[in-house]
């Protein structure tokens, strides 16, 4: 196990706007060719630029931050989680599956006496590096594998 960081700052890796900012890029090209056509309608090129636009935000807003043994965690909609780490019982990585697909997921659970639900982080928009930090800032309370793959053994 590596050293743990005194500060970290994990923001969503570069992989995750290109692929998402390619596949919502491409709908809002489609969206334009269809406005220029006739009888096309500048509505849907609209609506396919807001989710364009709306999916960059959403990426660009993902961070999780560790200082002053403070983990606090960021997203567009759910906004910001933060935790002392004094205050986690346990970690552990999981893959959920949904009728989206599986994905896996880092659940951090709190002590009891704290009566807040567990924080769930979906760690496949980060970098294998920052996992790899936020692995080591949560310590021996990290007590799964530190597989990060669903369908292959890739680790952190």
């Amino acid at each position: 196990m590596a050293e743990t960081p005194e500060r970290l700052d994990a923001r969503a890796c570069a992989s995750s706007y290109v692929v998402l900012g390619m596949i919502f890029g491409f709908i809002f090209v489609f969206g334009i060719w269809q406005a220029t056509v006739p009888g096309g309608d500048w509505r849907l090129t609209l609506l396919t630029g807001a989710a364009f636009f709306l999916t960059m935000l959403w990426v660009g807003t993902i961070r999780i931050q560790y200082s002053d043994g403070k983990l606090s965690y960021r997203t567009l909609f759910s906004g910001t989680r933060s935790v002392l780490l004094g205050d986690i019982e346990s970690a552990e990585t999981k893959v959920i599956g949904t009728s989206k697909g599986a994905y896996r997921l880092l659940l951090i659970y709190l002590r009891p006496e704290k009566a807040q639900k567990r924080m769930a982080i979906n760690i496949k928009l980060f970098s294998r590096d920052d996992v790899g930090r936020i692995f080591d800032v949560l310590g021996p309370k990290f007590r799964s594998s530190r597989r990060i793959g669903i369908y292959t053994d890739e680790s952190a």
